[in-house]
């Protein structure tokens, strides 16, 4: 290796090259600290981390933490075999059960001759929703929901067989210990409640068929359960009964304030009909609650069941117009959870077929 001499005559230039490297270092980063809960093994090239965080003092969450906060929410439809829920890993305090049991169909609508008294099918009572609230450590790691569909749409009534059908009733969600659908009593650790919604009346050719009661709520945490004895609290709801048919002397089905204090409503009845035209029965707008009208008279059919848009209240269907010259129309579904069908209208040869009710539904949340 040959090593050169700086000459004279080059010194000035290294002292500018030198002044020139430090003054490009000014301002530059020399260490690296951190405020807590930032952490810095300082210097140039350090090490960051964070600390966790406590009950008092800021830090990063573990994932068992994350798991917790976010919770875990199971959600069980409608279906023809028993599903299953699985305990969550993870450090819960509560586990809550919120069940709303299967709303019942309407009854079918009266068909007969042009200008004979013909009635309409009534509406189906709503579901009661029973929310339950258990110590987390006492679930076991399966439980067993059993979600029934709605009671069943019924048809009108045909020619000389003028009446129609009854609605066909709800049932009742549980969830159990055993792997059945239909668990024994003492295998029930919550129930939707007490009783399950009947059937709406079938039009007929005299008089108004009577809307359907509600099911019942549960007024004891005991009732109908095994492990529900441990349940720390309970709230439960009846559901709303169902509308009343037009009269067969020809009237409109009969409409129905709807209320907050019913959150899963029934169905409105079905029109009557003699000689002329009726609607079906609306759910009326009151206290800041759209409403849902029933069908069109001439036959139009109800509307389905919906949420209020401004409120947590369950419309059940609307009931089916009548009419003296076709087919009555057909009572709406209740299609939302725990909500009635409607009642069908009366109408020429054929009564208009009711709506069917709506599903249950279970919702298991831990948190």
């Amino acid at each position: 290796m040959t090593i050169q001499p700086l000459l004279l005559s080059d010194l000035p230039d290294a002292v500018a090259d030198s002044a020139a490297a430090l003054a490009g270092l000014s301002g530059k980063v020399s260490s690296v600290s951190g405020t807590s809960p930032i952490t810095s093994s300082g210097g140039v090239t350090p090490a960051i981390g964070i600390t966790a965080a406590t009950t008092s003092t800021a830090g990063s969450m573990s994932a068992v933490d994350k798991v917790k906060l976010n919770g875990d929410t199971q959600t069980f439809g409608f279906s023809a075999v028993v599903q299953t829920w699985t305990k969550p890993s993870g450090s819960f305090n509560w586990c809550e059960m919120e069940l709303i049991g299967s709303g019942s169909g309407g009854g079918g609508g009266c068909g007969g001759n042009s200008g004979t008294a013909r009635g309409g099918g009534a509406g189906g009572g709503g579901a009661a929703r029973t929310v339950w609230l258990f110590h987390f450590a006492d679930m076991p790691a399966t439980l067993y929901v059993v979600v029934p569909d709605g009671g069943a749409s019924q048809a009108g009534g045909i020619g000389g067989v003028a009446i129609g059908l009854g609605g066909g009733a709800g049932d009742l969600t549980t969830v159990a210990i055993v792997n059945s659908l239909t668990p024994a009593t003492t295998q029930i650790v919550a129930v939707s409640g007490g009783s399950a919604p009947s059937g709406g009346g079938k039009g007929a050719t005299s008089g108004a068929a009577a809307g359907a009661a509600g099911g019942s709520s549960l007024t004891t945490s005991a009732s109908n359960a095994n492990i529900a004895a441990e349940a720390c609290s309970l709230y439960s709801k009846s559901g709303g009964a169902g509308g009343n048919a037009g009269n067969a002397a020809g009237a409109a089905g009969t409409d129905t304030a709807i209320s907050i204090q019913s959150c899963r409503n029934g169905g409105t009845g079905g029109a009557g009909s003699t000689s002329a035209d009726f609607k079906g029965g609306d759910w009326t707008a009151a206290s800041g609650l759209s409403g849902r009208a029933g069908g069109t008279s001439g036959g139009g059919s109800g509307n389905v069941g919906v949420k209020d848009s401004g409120a947590p209240v369950y419309y059940g269907g609307t009931g089916g117009g009548s009419s003296n010259s076709v087919t009555g129309g057909a009572g709406g579904a209740g299609t939302v959870p725990g909500t009635g069908g409607a009642g069908g209208g009366a109408g020429v040869t054929v009564g208009g077929a009711s709506g069917k009710g709506g599903p249950g539904q279970a919702v298991i949340r831990c948190y």
